[in-house]
């Protein structure tokens, strides 16, 4: 009974695995016969590639071989192998043999079966040429093999001109918005500048009731968004403001009467105002150009902006636009050099330098200079003819060259022109400057004692305590050019007995005057640099005082009888004080 249920279940198990291997048996191709499979596929893809590129489609190539071993029929004697080997195993068929080419395999060939899927979009026509082409370019034959087109509804790319239409559609519409905006952006611009030009014009026809300083107006014209009066709009590009610079110093260079009184005015005022500013522009200039301008200034603000230059900026620009409007004179260079030494003068040294020449020539020298200066100039030069200066409609007595000449030589001796080599000592000076301006008298007699007598610190900041120190008669004049404020800082925290050789020549009101000043300065918050500022304008005045009583010794001002006595003074003034000095280090 056992043997009866594995004789069933042994033939259960074949009946099911027979169909399984006869079926792999059939579907089991023969290598040598795919790979012409491949190569026929190949080349009907490569065709198909190239006559539809942006066509989709899909190739199926069945081959089906001529064996030489198949067959019922079949039989040794019929056919000759193609080759016979004695030391190798007997190969009866071409697909079985290894070497064998492809060439030589499709010539053993039952019936070559070609499937072709494409669009629906292909044409009749198209299909037409894709079978004779296959044909031909496969080497099929027409009886034998076939070549089967399918037309397959595929879900591929949409139209292509439609979305080439929506996409040129939105790139028009993209540009038609932009230039709607641009153009309503350009219309709101020009509105807004409009308006901020002619609200300018009208600020500008208000009358004024005071003149705004320099400094006020500079600020003024920084808040305006990038534009100056008038609607002129500034730079703001450190490039472009260097290019366009660079061109009006080129203009400014190109006439020959630059620089003028108005110039170095203009110049002046901006040095004290922004020295770095100043540096930077003059920087552009060329260097003898920069030499020039450098002897014709006043103040240590020239030497700071030489010494620390800064950086270009707008203000440097608009500066430079003022001294390219400023009209130039056509009565030479020599008269223009004439009015700027008149300028560099000091107040008493400009005085006395009017009141010994005509007084019309005078009133011509004075009447272009800044209102600040001509007018008390002229009220102390010629107390009963000054009237002229305010008259706009003064026409100024015209002098001839020589006497330019003359006058400019005179004025140059009174106000030598500055040394541009002095820069270089200046900054080597620098340090010790400071500290001057901030030590006291004894400490400052101790270092110019130990400094040579040829030492730039001498000729940069002429020593103060040679002040205090002399005795003769001419102190009562020098101590009444100086301004009494000057005095009460340059003498703040002196000894009274160091400053009683100038307190004494105070008048009553005027000592009680400076005592009520030194006591308001001493109540408060005093910098100590104004002080050593103050006392560096004191020595200076004092320094120009004794070069101005030289000049006019020699050119024999001085009265014939204390020409002798006073020039002998004049040689023996620095040993006096020397002598003074050396007693009070004893004492």
């Amino acid at each position: 009974m056992k043997t009866i249920k594995t004789l069933i279940k042994v033939l259960v198990l074949c009946a099911l695995l027979l169909p399984q291997i006869l079926l792999a048996q059939t579907d089991t191709r023969h290598p040598r016969v795919a790979e012409l499979e491949d190569q026929y596929k190949t080349q009907a893809m490569d065709f198909l590639k190239a006559r539809f590129p942006h066509v989709p489609f899909s190739v199926v190539v069945s081959i089906v071989p001529l064996r030489r071993a198949g067959g019922e029929n079949y039989s040794a004697k019929e056919e000759a192998l193609p080759y016979y080997l004695l030391e190798d195993e007997e190969i009866r068929d071409e697909w079985d043999d290894p070497n064998a080419s492809l060439y030589v395999l499709s010539k053993r060939i039952q019936s070559v079966q070609v499937i072709i899927s494409v669009p629906s979009t292909v044409t009749e026509e198209e299909l037409s040429e894709i079978k004779e082409t296959l044909t031909s370019t496969l080497r099929l034959i027409p009886a034998r093999d076939t070549v089967e087109i399918r037309r397959r509804t595929w879900s591929g790319l949409p139209n292509f001109s439609l979305y080439a239409a929506i996409g040129l559609a939105a790139i028009v519409v993209f540009l038609l918005g932009l230039y709607i905006i641009t153009r309503f952006s350009l219309r709101r611009m020009t509105r807004v500048f409009s308006d901020l030009q002619a609200s300018l014009g009208k600020q500008n026809q208000q009358p004024t009731v005071a003149p705004p300083s320099s400094t006020a107006v500079v600020e003024k014209s920084d808040t305006l968004g990038g534009s100056g009066s008038g609607g002129d709009f500034r730079f703001t590009d450190p490039i472009k403001i260097r290019e366009v610079i660079g061109s009006r110093v080129h203009e400014l260079l190109y006439s020959d009467e630059f620089p003028r009184l108005e110039d170095m005015v203009t110049l002046d005022r901006f040095a004290q105002q922004d020295h770095k500013a100043l540096g930077a522009l003059l920087a552009e200039f060329p260097m003898d150009m920069q030499r020039k301008l450098f002897s014709f200034g006043k103040g240590d603000y020239w030497m700071e902006a030489f010494t620390d230059p800064g950086e270009l900026t707008p203000l440097c620009l608009q500066m430079l636009e003022r001294l390219c409007r400023v009209q130039r004179s056509k009565k030479g260079k020599d008269w223009e050099n004439l009015l700027i030494q008149v300028w560099r003068m000091e107040e008493q040294t400009r005085i006395r330098f009017l009141r010994q020449i005509d007084q019309e020539i005078a009133m011509a020298i004075v009447h272009p200079m800044p209102k600040n200066i001509s007018v008390p100039t002229a009220r102390q030069a010629f107390p009963g003819s000054w009237a002229s200066v305010l008259d706009p409609k003064y026409k100024p007595t015209r002098v001839d060259q020589e006497h330019i000449e003359m006058l400019l030589v005179q004025a140059t001796e009174l106000v030598p022109p500055v040394e541009f080599e002095i820069l270089e000592k200046y900054k080597q000076e620098k340090d010790l400057i400071a500290y001057l301006n901030t030590s006291d008298v004894v400490a400052e007699r101790e270092i110019y004692r130990a400094s040579p007598e040829d030492a730039m610190i001498h000729k940069i900041r002429p020593p103060f305590y040679r002040v205090l120190l002399d005795e003769n008669d001419y102190m009562e004049d020098f101590v009444a050019r100086v301004n009494l404020d000057d005095w009460a800082l340059a003498l703040f925290n002196v000894a009274r007995g160091d400053r009683s050789n100038v307190d004494q020549h105070f008048s009553s009101k005027q000592k009680f005057i400076f005592i009520e000043k030194l006591k308001a300065l001493d109540s408060g918050k005093l910098d100590p640099r104004a002080v050593g500022q103050a006392r560096e304008r004191v020595a200076r005045y004092y320094s120009d005082f004794l070069f101005e009583r030289t000049i006019l010794a020699a050119r024999g001002s001085v009265a014939p009888g204390e020409e002798g006595p006073e020039a002998e003074e004049k040689a023996e003034d620095k040993t006096t004080v020397e002598e003074k000095d050396d007693k009070r280090d004893v004492a």
